[in-house]
């Protein structure tokens, strides 16, 4: 439920976007382009426990239209508790997105979305046992919807942002904050 909300306001977001006209001005740099390095936390739809979360990208902007690329990983961190579960899930996207964005002279926000192959394992039936808290390891891979939805501060060609991000797919969805570093001119 907490990915289908975060979902639907990345799409109220995005459409906001479309809707804001963007001039020349708005965009002074017509070609500019940036890496992306980013660390976080989220949440998944299948699990209760806390994910750590990192990306790397590269992004290209003309005019307002934004195209990227982007890495993303996460996984289950390591409860301090005996009773936590194993193996560890993780998941990780490769994406290929496109988006608007609005920039000032030291202000862009920006929404993204496109397709994505994401891959990763989850946990099975529990192996049972006293004590055991052992599960069968479900490895998965398919194709997923990525969104994105960045407010980043520029200074110098380089910038900071806060990234809320999600990837909807069948097997294990997940929604997420990142602050990232953005270099690039």
């Amino acid at each position: 439920m907490k990915t289908l909300t975060a979902a639907t306001l990345m799409l109220i977001i995005s459409g906001s976007f479309s809707a804001v006209n963007v001039s020349a001005a708005d965009c002074a740099r017509d070609h500019a382009w940036w890496f992306n390095f980013g660390a976080g936390a989220n949440v998944h739809q299948i699990s209760n426990h806390f994910w750590l979360a990192g990306t790397v990208g590269i992004t290209k902007m003309r005019g307002h239209n934004l195209f990227s690329v982007r890495w993303l990983g996460t996984a289950e961190a390591d409860g301090t508790l005996a009773e936590y579960p194993k193996p560890l899930q993780y998941a990780k996207d490769l994406s290929v997105m496109m988006g608007k964005v609005y920039q000032s002279r030291i202000v862009r926000a920006n929404v993204s979305m496109g397709v994505g192959y994401v891959y990763g394992l989850k946990r099975g039936k529990w192996l049972g046992g006293e004590g055991n808290y052992n599960c069968e390891k479900l490895l998965y891979s398919t194709i997923g919807l990525p969104l994105e939805a960045q407010l980043t501060l520029k200074r110098n060609g380089q910038a900071t942002a806060l990234s809320l991000y999600a990837n909807l797919n069948s097997q294990q969805s997940f929604v997420g904050l990142m602050l990232c570093l953005q270099i690039g001119r």
